[in-house]
């Protein structure tokens, strides 16, 4: 397993006019096979506490990461965004009952720890904990039952990120031999 820190940006105009104000950032701990879980938190918002995130990671290519908080603070959003040359961009859908709802644009930007082996050990502990305390604590019947669903369903994620990401980049090629 990998620690790694992870931050992302929102604009809800749906430009790319990410700043400093709508950010969230924190660490995930990456599984081998690409699924990743981690806690970060949103230094700007009136919701304070820490929110749970979890997903899976194509590196370098692209993400399907799902953010939570309790269902009465807020619906679940899901980012997907695939690589681009500073990061990863794309689109975030707030997750409804029923249905999704584009939310905005997205920028995300994921960097490996570079803590030394005792601390990076220590850190992975740590994240670890709070992970399963939120998974514990804090994760209510229908935040718990989205997670477990969406676990369930990690293939299917990793084919949709892929798909997006070779759609994303044949796209570019169209375009690039277009005259």
């Amino acid at each position: 397993m990998k620690l790694m820190n992870i931050k992302g940006y929102w604009d809800s105009s749906y430009k790319s006019n990410f700043n400093e104000q709508n950010i969230w950032e924190g660490e995930i701990l990456l599984q081998e096979d690409g699924w990743f879980e981690g806690i970060v938190n949103n230094p700007n918002s009136s919701y304070v506490e820490n929110r749970f995130i979890f997903g899976i990671y194509l590196q370098d290519k692209a993400i399907e990461l799902f953010k939570m908080t309790p269902i009465n603070i807020g619906l679940p959003l899901n980012y997907r965004v695939t690589k681009s040359n500073f990061g990863y961009d794309g689109i975030i859908e707030q997750v409804g009952y029923y249905t999704s709802t584009r939310f905005a644009t997205s920028h995300i930007i994921t960097e490996d720890s570079n803590l030394n082996l005792v601390n990076y050990n220590k850190a992975k502990e740590k994240l670890g904990n709070k992970i399963e305390a939120w998974k514990n604590d804090i994760m209510d019947n229908v935040t718990k039952s989205f997670y477990e669903n969406t676990k369930s369903r990690k293939q299917v994620l990793f084919a949709i990120a892929a798909k997006n990401y070779w759609n994303k980049n044949s796209i570019k090629k169209r375009k690039k031999n277009s005259y």
